[in-house]
């Protein structure tokens, strides 16, 4: 499994995702996104790179819908690096005033981690 490998080569991996996948592959979203939750930085920095330059999710609603989702589930992580990597990825893809991402941005300016409410704060910016 990807998951036991070094974070070097995870990283590389989540960077080699788009050319295995079609864009908006449901797969390819949820593994770049579960990859928001590794304790690693090298890992999660790869995931949110990813899920916003464009190459995993094209500008197409339903793929644009399913990364903000499964990045605003990620917002409940226990893991304030976890918050921070999908507070990245939300205010990259979520539409303006999109009020489930709005709400939750909203929470997090009162995250018990400062990283999390600094990094809310950019991205309501």
């Amino acid at each position: 499994k990807l998951a036991y490998a070094p974070p070097h080569v995870q990283a590389a991996a989540l960077h080699a995702l788009p050319n295995a996948v079609e864009k908006g592959d449901a797969g390819g979203i949820r593994m770049a996104i579960q990859a928001l939750h590794d304790p690693h930085p090298l890992v999660r920095g790869a995931a949110v790179q990813v899920l916003t330059e464009g190459k995993l999710t094209p500008k197409r609603a339903e793929a644009e819908d399913l990364a903000v989702s499964l990045a605003l589930h990620a917002l409940h992580s226990p893991l304030p690096a976890t918050r921070q990597a999908a507070l990245k990825v939300v205010s990259e893809l979520a539409p303006v005033g999109h009020p489930p991402a709005s709400s939750l941005l909203l929470l997090r300016f009162k995250d018990s981690d400062w990283g999390v409410r600094r990094e809310a704060a950019e991205a309501a910016a």
